[in-house]
């Protein structure tokens, strides 16, 4: 095995010794080029200055140093060479520096020369604009520089071989260490022996193409970034130890977190024992939903394992906002539960005398009485479904009626006129204020919210009081303004009065017929004009409603 390393090592130091002396000698080479080249560069600056302060005749004054000077038009022909008769030369015109110098100015070329019979190397320069100053020097000049350090450098050859003999055994020990301190991290890789190149050559193959491979994922990662940070609905996904690979922002805002990082639980963002248990199930392979409780809101949670040849690695979790959902499922329970007690009312009074009647236990003069309750609470049963079908259709935007051109005050004058029997029965005054202001609209619900406020203001107004109705443009919208001078509103229900069903003053409003539904009519008809309802109220004082209508299209005064 050390004869082999020996010998592995003489021979890899003589094939270093003469890869670097031939390498150097091609250095050399090319640098004694280059001089060369700078050197004629230098000569012909030189030879164009003598020329422009003495003429052409200033060339046959000059010493040539071994180099050859010719003076060529740029038609192509020698009007002047040191050591050629011009007559003899042929045309220049298709010479390599020749064709450079006519294009850049200045050209340069190494070539073997006809006229010479040997290689030589040429620079050329266009001068005073019609004139071409070229000077060469035979390559064999260099050849024999070089060949004259050909002996130095064969001793120095042969006693670096000696040295390499002595210091081989030593070497042998230290083989391993250049071999243990390659470098295969970077992308130069440098081989400590000629045999290991294919290797490093391997090495950066794969090294490259995982580079690739490493862009790619990362260009993905940045587009997988960007997709799932404009995600409304949260996004988190684990590996099958219950670490988080990634969560975006939607997933951190939710459960309150500022930031996470990579590898941390996913029981960070929940700790609910129901989060835990469905998690530990998904990573067995089995998809589970569920809804998470995060302070006041409430969270659909669905949570799907990635499997992998029937192999578990992780879950996919999304996280959706029910808050809203679950309180509009908790408006409808309300509303149907508020329906059914309304409607038993009547129904269980028209059922009460319905059957007293069956059972003939009314006296004749008394059925008259009875069958007028019967057709009050029958009456008062189709208004209130007649207000829930409104309200529904209302809050589906099924209105069969069409937007059209309305004058406000017209409308509150019909309201005025079908109300003022109720109005004189308590001794209540109904103004009009305001001018005639048209308005693009649904003539049915604007006439119902108005007749529903100046309703309430009558049935809740002071006896022997007022109801002030006002109309009036504020800023680009309509106002439509109903002011009484009732038992007005605590502030505690001002915020609940566009409930459904809701009544204010219970035991006042026993005595005072309607549905509930009259005010969440009046909010629901200004929303669906674009409008909005405001309340302002003073307990026994009054009370004011205004309803702020957009998209007014003309005034009429």
């Amino acid at each position: 095995m050390t004869s082999k390393i020996f010998k592995s090592i003489i021979l890899t130091v003589l094939t270093s010794i003469i890869l670097t002396v031939s390498m150097f000698m091609v250095v050399l080479y090319n640098q004694y080029i280059k001089e060369i080249s700078d050197t004629l560069k230098g000569q012909v600056i030189y030879i164009e200055n003598g020329i422009r302060l003495n003429g052409v005749e200033y060339l046959s004054s000059i010493s040539s140093n071994n180099n050859r000077i010719t003076l060529i038009t740029t038609d192509g022909d020698v009007i002047y060479d040191n050591e050629k008769d011009t007559a003899r030369l042929d045309n220049h015109l298709e010479r390599e520096e020749i064709k450079e110098a006519l294009a850049l100015g200045e050209g340069s070329s190494k070539r073997y020369s006809d006229t010479m019979g040997k290689e030589a190397i040429y620079y050329a320069k266009k001068i005073d604009g019609d004139m071409i100053l070229r000077v060469s020097v035979l390559v064999s000049t260099v050849d024999a520089l070089l060949l004259g350090m050909s002996s130095n450098i064969f001793w120095i050859i042969i006693i670096t071989v000696i040295i390499a003999l002595l210091l081989a055994k030593r070497s042998v020990k230290e083989i391993i260490k250049p071999i243990n301190e390659m470098n295969i991290d970077g992308k130069d890789y440098v081989a400590p022996y000629q045999e290991l190149n294919p290797l490093f050559l391997k090495l950066e193959r794969q090294n490259n193409t995982i580079e690739e491979k490493m862009v790619e994922l990362r260009r993905k990662q940045l587009e997988f970034n960007s997709i799932t940070s404009r995600m409304n609905e949260g996004l988190i996904i684990i590996n099958s130890h219950l670490e988080v690979l990634s969560a975006n922002a939607s997933a951190l805002r939710m459960f309150g977190l500022k930031t996470i990082e990579e590898g941390d639980s996913v029981y960070t963002f929940n700790h609910s024992s129901e989060f835990i248990e469905a998690v530990k199930t998904s990573i067995k392979g089995m998809s589970n939903e569920l809804n998470v409780e995060y302070g006041s809101s409430v969270y659909k949670v669905i949570i799907s394992p990635v499997t992998e040849d029937n192999v578990t690695n992780g879950a996919v979790i999304i996280v959706m906002d029910y808050t809203e959902k679950e309180k509009e499922e908790a408006l409808r329970k309300e509303f149907s539960a508020n329906v059914s007690h309304e409607l038993k009312t009547p129904l269980t009074s028209i059922s009460g005398f319905a059957e007293i009647m069956k059972n003939n236990l009314v006296d004749p003069e008394d059925v008259s009485d009875i069958a007028g309750n019967i057709y009050d609470e029958a009456q008062r049963l189709i208004v209130l479904v007649e207000d829930i079908i409104h309200l529904s259709r209302l809050d589906s935007g099924n209105i069969k009626s069409s937007f059209e051109d309305n004058d406000l005050y017209v409308i509150c004058e019909n309201v005025i006129a079908r109300l003022k029997d109720a109005a004189d029965k308590r001794d209540i005054t109904l103004n009009l204020n305001g001018g005639h202001i048209i308005y693009h609209g649904v003539e049915a619900i604007l006439d119902e919210m108005i007749y529903n406020l100046v309703d309430n203001s009558i049935k809740y107004g002071k006896t022997h009081g007022t109801t002030d109705i006002s109309l009036k443009k504020e800023d680009g919208h309509i106002i439509i303004s109903v002011k009484d001078d009732g038992i007005g509103i605590e502030p505690g229900e001002q915020s609940r009065v566009f409930e459904r069903f809701y009544r204010i003053d219970k035991s006042h409003s026993k005595k005072i017929s309607g549905t509930g539904l009259g005010l969440s009519i009046v909010k629901h008809g200004a929303e669906y004009h674009g409008g909005y309802v405001t309340l302002e109220s003073i307990p026994q004082k009054g009370t004011t409603f205004e309803i702020h209508l957009y998209n007014c299209k003309k005034t009429q005064h």
